[in-house]
């Protein structure tokens, strides 16, 4: 209590004390003459928790420096203060002095009498096999001991703060160190607390070693001849000293001995930097005298380590270039008539071109709708290279992609490799290597045709929807990777979905080996707090992201509103009976049939019908669109409807056709053809007011900017698949305001849905951008969450 009340005035004894609470170390002190002394007088002793000085004469309290173990000793020298110890001597220098060495000042000829008649310490200090080992030997009057029953309570004393020394030196038992650190910090001491304590001897092992800090090589890296090369400078380590520090900077080793006796000291930040400087070039640790050819991408780790590295006036330029694109002068090549490149385009243009004149690749993770494919267009038209280029999409967007070179580019050759496998095989056959034809396929025809490609060298190769090959080991992921291209560039609004290994395979893509293999980018970055800042640092120059908010000033808002759903009473009677099974087998831990409830569940949110053939009743869902869509349409808008079952859009399309509504549909079952002429159609026929589309097949590459109202049938976890169909609707060319309607079935596991989706959007700025975001991956406790 009394520390609260510092600075401020306190009554005692009829006297106003100032609680001044200064720290005053007692004097307590032994004369010549054995006779017991303090400058602390017991009445002025305030004894609380702690022990305060009431000053009487200046009227301040102070705080006296004690521990819990001198307390004792502070309270009775200040009752006894000027006692005569001389005839206890023996018992003080024995059972009192030994435990407050620390806390009474003795003079010089009673502390040598104290020490004569202790016992001594000899340590014995070698360095075997990797470890620091300690041999003890104690004397009483020269007297090897071999038990502790010969030492009385001060000798005990004097062994328990050596040992006590010994443990805070890392020793175990009191005979060995092995911790690294340990053993290093044992290699730099300078004994002198330690003699206090034990008589020191070295082994000439110990005496011999000299301790440095590692002094760091410099990197050289240049480009000559059309190679970036890289290699260590001269420096004072031989190539085989340095594989000895590299292997154990990588096993996190404290210190490494090399040859005569040398000890040095890897522990610091400079050492370790030098270690992910080398790891991030790539360079042979077995070789890193001799020049070393690196990717030219890799050349840019060099800023991230500039104490490290040294870059010629070549590397110089290309890093001032790319971080300079926007300002650059690149023209632009001729397009076709009418075809205008926005502001942010003609810098997109310009980014695509600077990291292809660099030999580099990167991810065009623009928000939908802004004009990716203009970009990518603009780009290969202005390479005045005479090869062939592909562009690999989804099978759905192969005709968008067609029809934009056409529209954007009319002069340039484009072929479509699609089909049966006979008629695939001899386009690409006839693929000429000499001549600058775009050809664009599908994923999973490339995976089907991927040995036919593996003579073909392309000048571009361009990945669009390249979420698609964030399954690192998925079988369409491992074909675009092995195709061979001067220039390698990936298409994603969404480069992390699940998580940052999407990312990783994404690069592995565009610039093999430039965030290293999978095993070790887990293992370095993962578990790394800094993860976040670090990728992003990496990443940032050949990731071009842009939302629509930064670049489209002119660009109608979109309105995001989530509508309740009221289930009808049959329809709530079936999915209760279905939500207990599953809560039954998530308990049972029957994972796999809880996915299956789990679709179960959500079919039942849209209506039962999607599985229950005989069911008739209708659902809450189904009541709403009949009740708003016809207001709806009376007030002008068109409407994009899109659903994760077909069976549902199904049962919409019977609602439409019951209210005589127009429409169209759009599943995996549309021909790509048909998909085209679709498209057209809903945009340019006003009678033509729902589009019903499948999130799976019609989620991306559509342009529909002719409607103004997205609906989604049934919400789920991956939100970026929502965000990527509503903007079907809100992108370029749109000019009305763009609304979206979730549609949520009132105590339901959609609203948990909807709830987890907020919960599990972990914000990725450091990764990406100021407006990306994305969800981890889907686990067992999600499960339980939805479920709850």
């Amino acid at each position: 209590i009394i520390n609260l009340l510092k600075n401020r005035y306190i009554k005692y004894n009829d006297l106003d004390y100032l609680v001044r609470l200064d720290e005053i170390k007692p004097d307590i002190s032994i004369s010549d003459d054995y006779i017991l002394k303090t400058n602390i007088d017991k009445k002025e002793i305030l004894e609380l928790d702690d022990l305060y000085y009431l000053d009487s004469k200046d009227l301040v309290i102070d705080k006296i420096i004690s521990d819990n173990k001198c307390k004792d000793l502070i309270s009775f020298t200040s009752d006894n203060n000027n006692m005569d110890l001389s005839l206890v001597k023996s018992e003080f220098m024995d059972e009192i002095y030994p435990n407050f060495i620390d806390y009474i000042n003795v003079p010089d000829v009673i502390k040598k009498e104290y020490q004569d008649n202790l016992i001594r310490i000899d340590a014995y200090f070698d360095y075997q096999n990797g470890k620091i080992i300690c041999d003890t030997k104690i004397y009483k009057h020269d007297t090897l001991l071999t038990s502790d029953s010969f030492m009385n309570s001060a000798d005990k004393a004097k062994f328990i703060r050596y040992t006590n020394y010994l443990e805070k030196l890392g020793f175990i038992d009191l005979k060995e160190i092995e911790n690294q650190r340990m053993i290093l910090q044992f290699f730099n001491l300078d004994f002198s607390e330690l003699r206090k304590l034990c008589n020191v001897y070295l082994s000439d092992t110990i005496q011999n070693k000299s301790v440095a800090k590692m002094s760091i090589p410099s990197i050289r890296i240049q480009y000559e001849n059309n190679m970036m090369e890289a290699f260590l400078e001269e420096s004072e380590y031989s190539q085989e000293e340095l594989v000895l520090i590299m292997k154990a900077i990588r096993q996190k080793k404290n210190f490494v001995l090399l040859d005569n006796d040398r000890i040095v000291d890897i522990s610091d930040k400079e050492s370790n930097e030098f270690f992910e400087a080398v790891n991030d070039l790539r360079l042979d640790i077995k070789n890193l005298y001799k020049r070393q050819r690196i990717e030219t991408y890799d050349a840019l780790k060099a800023y991230a380590y500039l104490e490290n590295c040294t870059v010629d006036d070549y590397i110089s330029k290309m890093v001032l270039d790319i971080k300079n694109f926007k300002n650059l002068d690149i023209k632009i090549p001729e397009l076709s008539p009418d075809t205008y490149l926005r502001k942010y385009q003609k810098e997109a243009f310009k980014w695509l071109r600077t990291l292809s004149k660099y030999h580099m690749g990167g991810i065009l993770a623009d928000d939908m709708g802004l004009g990716k494919t203009l970009e990518i267009i603009t780009a290969i038209k202005a390479d005045e290279l005479e090869i062939p280029s592909l562009i690999v999409s989804p099978k759905s967007l192969l005709f968008n992609w067609y029809s934009e070179f056409d529209k954007f580019d009319g002069k340039t050759q484009i072929k479509m490799i699609y089909g049966n496998q006979d008629r695939r095989k001899n386009i690409i056959s006839s693929i000429d290597p000499n001549s600058k034809i775009i050809y664009i396929t599908a994923y999973d025809s490339l995976k089907n045709d991927v040995e036919l490609y593996k003579d073909i060298n392309f000048n571009y190769l361009v990945l669009d929807e390249a979420q698609n090959i964030k399954n690192v080991n998925a079988l369409r992921s491992l074909a675009v990777k092995s195709l061979n291209a001067n220039h390698r560039f990936a298409l994603t609004g969404t480069p992390i979905e699940n998580s940052v290994i999407d990312l990783w395979s994404i690069f592995d893509f565009v610039m093999p080996g430039y965030l290293q293999d999978l095993n070790m980018f887990k293992t370095r970055y993962l578990n790394n707090e800094s993860f976040n800042e670090i990728i992003r640092k990496k990443v940032a120059p050949f990731i071009l992201r842009r939302t629509k908010d930064e670049v489209l000033k002119d660009l109608p808002s979109k309105y995001e509103r989530i509508v309740s759903c009221e289930m009808n009473e049959t329809q709530r009677k079936i999915y209760d009976a279905h939500i207990n099974d599953a809560k039954m087998k998530l308990d049972e831990g029957s994972n796999i049939e809880i996915l299956a409830y789990l679709t179960r569940l959500r079919q039942i949110c849209v209506d039962p019908k999607l599985f229950i053939d005989e069911y008739s009743l209708g659902s809450g869902k189904i009541d709403y669109l009949r009740e708003m869509l016809p207001k709806y349409i009376n007030d002008g808008h068109k409407i994009l409807i899109f659903s994760s079952f077909v069976t549902g859009l199904n049962i919409v399309s019977d609602l439409l056709k019951e209210l005589g509504i127009e429409y169209l549909m759009l599943t995996g079952d549309t021909k790509l053809e048909q998909r085209k002429l679709d498209t057209d159609e809903f945009n340019k026929n006003d009678d033509i007011k729902v589009y019903l589309i499948s999130l799976k097949a019609g989620g991306t590459g559509l342009n529909l900017v002719g409607a103004d109202t997205v609906i989604h049938l049934d919400p789920w976890w991956n939100v970026s698949a929502e965000n990527q169909a509503t903007d079907r609707a809100h992108r370029i060319g749109q000019t009305r305001n763009v609304e979206v309607i979730k549609l949520v079935a009132e105590e339901s596991i959609e609203e948990r849905v909807i709830e987890l989706q907020n919960i599990k959007r972990r914000v990725i700025d450091d990764i990406i951008s100021d407006n990306d975001k994305s969800i981890t991956g889907f686990t067992l406790d999600d499960l339980r969450f939805i479920l709850s």
